[in-house]
């Protein structure tokens, strides 16, 4: 199986969008107190955590040619 090198501009986005809907439903939390908004906020910046550490230089690296085991 061959692996591809992670598509820096397509993470960017992602994270942006994730940041942006974490901010969001941050401050939906703040004005109503909603569990659902809280919910979706913790997931999307989980996101946005995931997505900064994977365009980072301590992100995914390649994985070595060889035999797999």
């Amino acid at each position: 199986m061959k692996h591809k090198a992670v598509c820096k501009p397509t993470v960017f986005l992602s994270l942006v969008v994730a940041a942006g809907l974490t901010s969001m439903m941050y401050k939906r939390f703040e004005r109503t107190q909603s569990v659902p908004a809280a919910a979706i906020g913790v997931v999307s910046g989980g996101m946005a955590l995931f997505y900064a550490w994977s365009i980072s230089p301590l992100g995914p690296k390649p994985a070595a040619h060889g035999k797999a085991h």
